[in-house]
Order: C-alpha cells, then structure tokens, then sequence
C-alpha cells in the first residue's frame, strides 16, 4: 500500500510566559497546527521535519527527541506524520507566504487549545513539555 510520509515539530522555547511552542496558520485550511510537510524523494524524515519547521516558522532549531506519528486518511492514501521535540535557537521575522500566513507562540495550555487537529493536541500532551 501506498502512503504519504510527512514530518513535523513541537517547536518550544523558554520565555516570559513559560514555556512556549509555535503554531503555523494554513490559509489553505483555515486552520492552526504543527509545522511539517511532506518529505522530498530520498530525504531522510528528521531532515524533512527540520526542513519544514524552517520553512514555514523561519525559526532556527535544534532537533531533539522523537514525540510520536498521526496516522489519517485525507484522500485515498494513508498519510503518516513523524513528528520531534525541537528547540527554538533563532528566527528571522517571519514573512506570510502562501502555505503559511501566519505564526503564533503560546504558552502550551493555550497552544492545546488553538490546535484545530485532535491528534496534534494529543501529540502534544504526550509530549512532555
């Protein structure tokens, strides 16, 4: 059987509110979730999900440990997303662009409830953080 393979982060950082993650609004969805995206051909999946988080938070990380995969169906294929811990390092600020128009950190109480994707809010329960 064929699947899409994706990976993602919980971005986090340590600020004045405690500690934080990074949420990506998707234009394309009307939705708030996790940053990852697809893996490209013979990419390895932390490398997709580092590559993902940059593109869509313009945020620097340091990847850490795997949190754990969603398993859905969002058309014919079965889509599996990996997803890591990451620490936040750096960032430019972040400009709109078609697949993400918008970035937010949130104390992770209130990350959990603007997440629209149960199984991100779950994820990110398990999480640890």
């Amino acid at each position: 059987m064929d699947f899409i393979k994706a990976a993602g982060g919980i971005v986090y950082r340590h600020g004045e509110r405690g500690t934080e993650i990074v949420l990506v609004h998707r234009p394309k969805y009307d939705d708030w979730s996790l940053p990852k995206g697809k893996l490209e051909r013979d990419e390895r999946w932390q490398d997709a999900a580092v590559r993902e988080v940059v593109e869509e938070t313009q945020c620097q990380v340091r990847i850490g440990e795997f949190v754990g995969l969603i398993l859905y169906r969002p058309n014919r294929n079965l889509k599996v997303t990996l997803f890591w811990l990451m620490e936040w390092v750096d960032e430019v600020p972040f400009t709109p662009n078609p697949e993400v128009d918008a970035i937010v950190w949130l104390p992770v109480a209130d990350a959990i409830q603007k997440l629209d994707h149960v199984d991100e809010k779950d994820l990110v329960r398990k999480s640890g953080i």
